[in-house]
C-alpha cells in the first residue's frame, strides 16, 4: 500500500481523447503540404492593411488592430483576432489573392487553425461562413467600402511593382 505500481502513467493516456484533431505548428504544417496563406505581405503592407481595417472596423477586437496582428494571423499563429464586419474582411482577403499577395486558398488556414472568432457568436469562423460572405461580395457592385478595399490593394500592388522595377 501507498506503493506506485507504475499504472498510474498509463491510466492517464487511456484518457485521450483520440478523436480530437491533433494540434499542430501551422508553420510546420505548411511544409508538408497543409492550409497555408502563402503570403508576401512585407511590413509597410501589413501597416497599410491594418490602417484600413481599423478606418473600416473590419476587427471588433482587438480595436485597434495592428500590423503585428496581421502579420501573426498570416502565420496562422493565434491572435484573438474577433471580426466584426465578416463581408469586408473577405473582400479584403479575396483582394489580397487577387493581386498575388496570398494564396488563392486563402480560406483553408482560416478555418482548419480557428483563426478568427466571429463578434456575435461563440466558437469560431468556418468555411461556410466565409463561402457566404466571399460570395455576397461578388453580387454588390456599389458598395464603397468594397470599391475602397479594392483600391487600396491594387495601389499596394501598383507601388510594390514600381520599387521591384528600381
Amino acid at each position: 500500500p501507498g506503493q506506485s505500481s507504475g499504472n498510474e502513467v498509463l491510466a492517464d493516456v487511456s484518457l485521450v481523447d483520440y478523436h480530437q484533431a491533433p494540434v499542430t505548428n501551422p508553420s510546420e504544417s505548411v511544409k508538408h503540404g497543409n492550409p497555408s496563406f502563402r503570403s508576401t505581405l512585407e511590413a509597410g503592407e501589413l501597416e497599410l492593411l491594418a490602417d484600413m481595417c481599423n478606418e473600416l472596423e473590419i476587427f471588433a477586437y482587438p480595436h485597434p488592430v495592428t500590423a503585428d496582428h496581421l502579420a501573426a494571423f498570416f502565420r496562422m499563429e493565434p491572435t484573438g483576432l474577433r471580426v466584426n464586419k465578416l463581408r469586408l474582411f473577405s473582400a479584403m482577403l479575396f483582394e489580397l489573392k487577387e493581386n498575388g499577395f496570398i494564396g488563392r486558398n486563402w480560406q483553408s488556414p482560416i478555418y482548419s487553425y480557428n483563426l478568427l472568432r466571429p463578434r456575435k457568436k461563440e466558437g469560431f469562423v468556418n468555411r461556410s461562413d466565409l463561402t457566404t460572405a466571399t460570395n455576397q461580395i461578388h453580387g454588390i457592385k456599389n458598395d464603397n467600402r468594397i470599391n475602397f478595399i479594392k483600391k487600396k490593394i491594387q495601389k499596394m500592388y501598383s507601388s510594390r511593382k514600381n520599387s521591384q522595377k528600381l
